[in-house]
């Protein structure tokens, strides 16, 4: 019966434990031009977009990429450490490391970058995936949101 007991308990505070706070996101960028040719992963054009957490917490990052027509081409969620970078692509890209499967061909796309904390900052660029050397087109992105105190 007391193993009964503590078993419905933990399971309570399991159940009526308060979210995290980086539960909570809300639009920090969007930006247009993503383009994506559907090649194999670590070939052809992909678009990038890095991430970095300023701030002292965990952050969950969503960085959603959408083609043309507005339909949903992936979209990728994850935490970020305070301080760390990271990198989200439509697909592979060889000079960043970003092993993302193939999702097809994205013409005249646009992405989102949702994050927990306004202390994020991004950054978009079309790559050829294949390339070891820095080799592509930067996209301006748009801020929503901007951390207090920037002038972004």
């Amino acid at each position: 019966m007391k193993i009964l007991s503590l078993l419905v308990a933990a399971i309570s505070l399991f159940v009526c434990a308060p979210l995290p706070a980086h539960a909570a996101m809300e639009v920090i960028y969007r930006v247009s031009g993503v383009t994506d040719d559907g090649s194999n992963i670590f070939e052809g054009v992909a678009t990038a977009i890095h991430c970095t957490n300023f701030s002292g917490e965990v952050v969950r990052l969503n960085i959603t990429f959408f083609k043309g027509d507005g339909t949903k081409h992936s979209s990728h969620v994850g935490d970020m450490a305070p301080g760390t970078t990271t990198a989200k692509a439509t697909h592979g890209i060889v000079l960043f490391n970003a092993g993302v499967s193939p999702n097809g061909i994205v013409k005249q796309g646009s992405a989102l970058v949702a994050a927990s904390s306004r202390r994020v900052h991004c950054s978009a660029m079309i790559m050829d995936a294949a390339s070891v050397k820095p080799d592509g087109v930067a996209l301006n992105m748009v801020r929503y949101n901007p951390a207090p105190g920037s002038a972004e």
